[in-house]
């Protein structure tokens, strides 16, 4: 405000021609600049654009002003067409914008029905309305896949899924009252043409639950599992199911943004319910399984319970060619999570004692990923980050038959974060 002033009081005293519209010009400005009078941006834009213009061409005859002329005309370009709230922080702000699933954050790659993770951050100073286009690069068709009401701080996880083949491209926008925040980067995702269909069958259950074990403890949770039944080696490009508790006061399903077969069924009270997948691509194909939620339950298979204070071992007998399967529980001190909580993560290790044993054992964890492999005895080990639950572990003597192993397992550390 105060270098407009300046700039033109300075072509007003020192340039000022004789001219009635000038002056009164320059006048109406002082006014409105001092606060007299309201002026909006456009007209102060040309109030001050006619007055410098008018200093321009009568100080092109008294160039030893010119200096100083220079001086205001710059003043009031610079600062003339500014934003009154230059000073005031805007009312929405993008802070973070990406893709999740693909380390360049910005471009991915997926299969037909494929879907990429988004994520979008940011804050707002007013109750706002933030909004995610997706648009397919070679139709120009454009659909809205966010839509949410914000105020304040807002970080939105969204699983957007591409049906079709070919490039889209997604950008965000905040719109405040009348006013739009565009994000600065655009997003690219390019989908392949290639599918896999789903078949007509396929099956459900709960890892390390046995196909014809249906009581579940009350207090616990167990892996969602799914098996599709297609050619040997096939799996369906689109294994996306909703998954279904038929009495949610007795179970409930918890299934990660982005990760339809992977999640939680958390058993509440006692009583029979019914868990069903329904295939997102083909909706009337669908596969249920009835349950009944107990206070105990009788199992044979060994177990073994570790903490983050006990290392135990167990001794497990019979084990040979055929897998030897035994159980083991992590137990957590914090509270069962509720669906959408922290769960606690634990560095658990395994390794078994090797004296006694002439050949190497095998062993593999399927609800951690860990795949049939050696495993390490004496002094070694090895480590996986597990949450809190149930597991198996499968254990092979390749070269014998029916020889007991001492299998140890214990917890090294812990933390709430996912590792």
């Amino acid at each position: 405000m105060l270098e407009n002033l300046i700039g033109v009081r300075a072509g007003f005293f020192l340039f000022a021609p004789r001219s009635l519209s000038f002056r009164t010009d320059c006048l109406i400005f002082f006014k409105k600049l001092m606060f007299v009078q309201p002026m909006d941006q456009k007209s102060k834009f040309y109030l001050l654009t006619k007055i410098k213009t008018q200093i321009f061409m009568k100080t092109t005859k008294r160039f030893f002003l010119i200096p100083f002329l220079l001086m205001g005309t710059v003043l009031f370009f610079t600062t003339g067409c500014s934003d009154d709230n230059d000073d005031v922080s805007p009312d929405a702000e993008v802070s973070l914008f990406t893709l999740l699933n693909n380390s360049t954050h910005t471009e991915a790659s997926v299969d037909m029905t494929g879907d990429v993770l988004l994520r979008f951050k940011g804050d707002v100073k007013k109750p706002a309305t933030v909004k995610v286009f997706r648009t397919h690069n070679d139709t120009g068709n454009e659909d809205v896949v966010v839509n949410a009401d914000v105020e304040g701080y807002f970080s939105i996880v969204k699983d957007v899924v591409y049906m079709e083949p070919g490039e889209y491209t997604l950008y965000g926008e905040i719109t405040v009252g009348g006013t739009t925040v565009r994000t600065e980067d655009d997003l690219t995702v390019t989908v392949s043409d290639e599918k896999v269909d789903v078949g007509d069958n396929f099956t459900i259950g709960l890892e390390d639950v046995s196909q014809d074990n249906d009581q579940l403890l009350i207090g616990r949770r167990y892996a969602l599992e799914i098996n599709w039944w297609l050619g040997p080696g096939e799996e369906p490009t689109n294994t996306r199911v909703e998954w279904e508790s038929s009495d949610e006061s007795i179970a409930t399903v918890e299934v990660e943004p982005g990760a339809y077969n992977d999640g939680w069924v958390y058993i509440h009270s006692p009583g029979s319910f019914r868990l069903t997948a329904t295939s997102e691509e083909k909706p009337g194909l669908s596969f249920g399984k009835d349950f009944t939620a107990v206070e105990s339950v009788s199992d044979d298979t060994p177990e073994i319970t570790v903490n983050s204070t006990t290392t135990s071992a167990q001794m497990v007998d019979g084990v040979g060619n055929l897998a030897t399967t035994v159980k083991f529980t992590v137990e957590s001190e914090q509270d069962d999570p509720a669906p959408g909580e922290e769960h606690q993560w634990f560095g658990v290790n395994f390794a078994y004692d090797a004296e006694g044993i002439p050949q190497t054992i095998e062993y593999s964890v399927p609800k951690a990923n860990v795949d049939r492999k050696e495993m390490p005895s004496g002094a070694d080990q090895d480590s996986y980050w597990l949450e809190a639950g149930t597991y198996t572990i499968q254990l092979w003597a390749p070269l014998a038959e029916d020889i007991s192993v001492p299998v140890r397992v214990w917890v090294s550390d812990a933390q709430v974060d996912a590792p």
